[in-house]
């Protein structure tokens, strides 16, 4: 690393150390949501693949059967991952949005979204 000449203030990182800092970073970031990820969270974003083209109150429904879990609970988990910028989904301003896992989150799961990992 050295110092950026347009802005001193920033250091110059070449590329190939650019790829290795984005991959330290994503492997640090997997290993503190797989912390900080409560286990109804981590099931919900695991689940996700099974249920394509869902909107959330229908993934809610769902989930909350075969999770055996109550809406509320599911319907909040599903809240906090959109949140915490892993899903996207509609909300009271945009409905009928299917809930997708976003790039963020893709790379978190990691796997095709199959487990943490």
């Amino acid at each position: 690393m050295d110092i950026c000449r347009s802005d001193p203030n920033r250091l110059h990182v070449p590329l190939t150390q650019e790829v290795v800092l984005t991959r330290d970073a994503i492997k640090a970031v997997r290993v503190l949501l797989d912390l900080k990820l409560t286990g109804n969270q981590q099931l919900v974003l695991s689940r996700l693949k099974d249920y394509p083209e869902t909107t959330m109150t229908s993934l809610v429904l769902s989930l909350s059967g075969e999770l055996e879990l109550s809406e509320p609970t599911v319907r909040r988990t599903v809240q906090l991952c959109r949140l915490l910028g892993l899903i996207a989904c509609g909300d009271k301003k945009s409905k009928g949005i299917h809930v997708k896992l976003t790039p963020l989150g893709q790379k978190i799961l990691g796997n095709g979204g199959d487990t943490l990992s």
